[in-house]
């Protein structure tokens, strides 16, 4: 069936790659086809979820002491357990939320949460991987907010609310035919201003580059065309 690829990219505040940080390589085991009912119950470590956990650590690891690094990733990355992962001073995160979860407040849930809170600014951002070479101009709100626990989460009792900022980045006037912008953000970054916000959201629009680095591999390489007996050659391949 082939290998599935994890890349953990480091690039600068203004975009410019600097290099991989951590690369995992896996094979599905087609034994375990068929438990998505069931992956809720069970512990990330028994799931293809864990490789978000590794990627921090190795982030950590790979980085000289003192570097402030955040850590932007898309909706597979919206895991509990990655954000109650602890980090050292100067990690943080910054992951576009999949799930809308339960919080700490009136509303209870994330996105009531958030549109609930007053447009604070606007930013125009650029183009991005899935849609034509234009600027967007975007409508920011953003919420202090804590995470509940999962009611599935199978260490649910030994779970301490995580505090984040939600950040919700809206296009209220998309190009004729153009599907709207709508980027909800979860940060465990203080963030106190508009300009705060802003940042965040000129951050997560960076995350293109490890798409553009995977299409180099793809198309560039042409690394899924390689006929190789073993996934250990197939692994020195890629690097």
């Amino acid at each position: 069936t082939g290998l599935l690829l994890h890349s953990g990219l480091a690039a600068d505040a203004d975009g410019v790659p600097l290099g991989l940080l951590h690369q995992h390589q896996w094979a599905r085991d087609p034994a375990a086809a068929g438990q998505r009912r069931a992956r809720r119950r069970r512990a990330t470590a028994e799931k293809e979820s864990q490789r978000w956990l590794d990627a921090l650590a190795a982030t950590h690891a790979a980085l000289p002491p003192g570097t402030r690094a955040v850590t932007v990733a898309d909706r597979e990355a919206d895991i509990f357990d990655l954000f109650a992962l602890p980090r050292p001073a100067g990690s943080d995160l910054l992951v576009r939320a999949a799930h809308n979860r339960r919080v700490d407040h009136e509303a209870r849930y994330l996105w009531d949460a958030v549109a609930a809170a007053p447009p604070g600014g606007l930013l125009a951002v650029g183009r991005g991987p899935a849609r034509a070479p234009r600027e967007a101009v975007l409508t920011l709100r953003v919420a202090p907010l804590a995470l509940l626990p999962p009611r599935h989460h199978p260490r649910r009792r030994e779970l301490a609310p995580i505090p984040v900022a939600a950040v919700l980045a809206e296009e209220p006037a998309p190009p004729p035919g153009e599907a709207p912008i709508r980027w909800l953000l979860l940060t465990t970054r203080p963030v106190a201003t508009a300009e705060a916000a802003a940042e965040c959201v000129r951050w997560y629009a960076l995350r293109w580059l490890v798409e553009r680095y995977h299409y180099a591999l793809k198309q560039g390489c042409r690394v899924e065309g390689l006929q190789l007996r073993s996934a250990a050659r197939l692994e020195r391949a890629l690097a």
